[in-house]
Protein backbone atom coordinates (compact mmCIF):
# COMPACT_ATOMS: atom_id res chain seq x y z
CA UNK A 1 0.00 0.00 0.00
CA UNK A 2 2.61 2.56 -1.24
CA UNK A 3 0.82 5.66 -2.29
CA UNK A 4 2.89 8.66 -2.89
CA UNK A 5 2.02 11.93 -0.72
CA UNK A 6 0.77 9.90 2.01
CA UNK A 7 2.15 10.44 5.82
CA UNK A 8 4.78 7.97 6.86
CA UNK A 9 2.48 6.67 9.97
CA UNK A 10 -0.56 5.67 7.10
CA UNK A 11 2.03 3.71 4.63
CA UNK A 12 4.01 1.55 7.51
CA UNK A 13 0.78 0.16 9.24
CA UNK A 14 1.78 -3.26 8.66
CA UNK A 15 4.66 -3.51 10.68
CA UNK A 16 4.01 -1.83 13.77
CA UNK A 17 7.56 -1.39 15.65
CA UNK A 18 7.67 -2.50 19.55
CA UNK A 19 8.44 -0.14 21.92
CA UNK A 20 11.49 -0.40 24.10
CA UNK A 21 11.12 -1.10 28.02
CA UNK A 22 13.06 1.82 28.67
CA UNK A 23 10.12 4.02 27.02
CA UNK A 24 7.51 2.03 28.64
CA UNK A 25 9.41 2.88 31.91
CA UNK A 26 9.49 6.95 30.70
CA UNK A 27 6.17 7.02 30.17
CA UNK A 28 4.98 5.50 33.58
CA UNK A 29 7.44 8.11 35.34
CA UNK A 30 5.60 10.79 33.88
CA UNK A 31 2.33 9.70 34.72
CA UNK A 32 3.61 9.04 38.19
CA UNK A 33 5.28 13.14 38.18
CA UNK A 34 1.91 14.22 37.12
CA UNK A 35 0.24 12.81 39.65
CA UNK A 36 2.15 13.89 42.00
CA UNK A 37 2.53 17.54 41.11
CA UNK A 38 -1.40 17.23 40.64
CA UNK A 39 -2.39 15.53 44.24
CA UNK A 40 0.66 18.01 45.86
CA UNK A 41 -1.43 21.53 44.26
CA UNK A 42 -4.66 19.57 45.02
CA UNK A 43 -3.12 19.32 48.86
CA UNK A 44 -1.83 22.65 49.10
CA UNK A 45 -5.60 23.80 48.16
CA UNK A 46 -7.44 21.64 50.36
CA UNK A 47 -5.22 22.48 53.63
CA UNK A 48 -2.97 25.97 52.80
CA UNK A 49 -0.07 24.25 53.87
CA UNK A 50 2.64 25.39 51.67
CA UNK A 51 4.72 22.11 52.21
CA UNK A 52 2.50 20.54 49.70
CA UNK A 53 3.19 23.03 47.26
CA UNK A 54 6.78 23.10 47.77
CA UNK A 55 6.91 19.34 47.41
CA UNK A 56 4.88 19.86 44.22
CA UNK A 57 7.63 22.43 42.88
CA UNK A 58 10.73 20.51 43.56
CA UNK A 59 9.54 17.74 41.89
CA UNK A 60 8.41 19.73 38.80
CA UNK A 61 12.09 21.08 39.15
CA UNK A 62 13.53 17.98 39.01
CA UNK A 63 11.19 16.36 36.29
CA UNK A 64 12.41 19.33 34.08
CA UNK A 65 16.18 18.82 34.51
CA UNK A 66 15.40 15.37 33.84
CA UNK A 67 13.92 16.36 30.37
CA UNK A 68 16.28 18.56 29.75
CA UNK A 69 19.03 15.66 29.99
CA UNK A 70 17.47 13.52 27.79
CA UNK A 71 16.43 16.26 24.91
CA UNK A 72 20.28 17.11 25.16
CA UNK A 73 21.35 13.59 24.88
CA UNK A 74 19.16 12.46 22.11
CA UNK A 75 20.29 15.83 20.49
CA UNK A 76 24.00 14.74 20.79
CA UNK A 77 23.03 11.73 19.52
CA UNK A 78 22.02 13.15 16.69
CA UNK A 79 24.52 15.51 16.13
CA UNK A 80 27.50 11.88 16.23
CA UNK A 81 25.01 10.17 13.95
CA UNK A 82 25.53 12.55 11.35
Amino acid sequence: MHRIGWPTYIRNRSSPRRESPAMFVMRIVGVLVVIVIGAGIVSYLFTGDKRYLSVAARVTRYALIFVLVVLVLMFLERVIVL
